[in-house]
């Protein structure tokens, strides 16, 4: 069975009804067989933007029902500031924290990302992180 973690940049396009490629294929995901997997760090940045209590007390059953991923934090912020490290030694400086560790995450659980973010093409070009197609 294929596995994906999506992206916060493609669920808040997917919540708004934006249509581009990464939220059609979103939206064949949840249609389909493929498992969709969540970090804590998606959680959070999705549900920090709903303003409705009641949309988002919904949002986040849903969200949860989902296959949440989790590490130790003290493991996450150590693997997630090395991988930042190896980057910057290539030449890349990532802007968000988040997206180092959502990509770190992946890595760590060898699970494809669909996103929406030129941060995780640079992460992705300078590591091993996977990106869905």
């Amino acid at each position: 069975m294929k596995e994906v973690v999506i992206d916060t940049s493609v669920w808040i396009d997917f919540l708004n009804g934006i249509e581009n490629r990464q939220t059609t294929t979103m939206t064949k995901i949840l249609d389909g067989e493929t498992e969709v997997f969540i970090t804590p760090q998606i959680i959070q940045e999705i549900l920090q933007g709903i303003i409705d209590d009641s949309e988002h007390d919904l949002l986040k059953e849903k969200l949860l029902s989902l296959n949440v991923i989790s590490i130790d934090p003290l493991e996450a912020a150590i693997g997630a500031s090395s991988l930042y490290r190896s980057l910057r030694k290539k030449g890349t400086t990532i802007r968000k924290t988040n997206d180092v560790l959502i990509a770190y995450y992946c890595l760590y659980f060898n699970i494809p990302l669909l996103h929406k973010d030129r941060d995780f093409d640079l992460i992705s070009e300078h590591s091993k992180l996977k990106l869905y197609k």
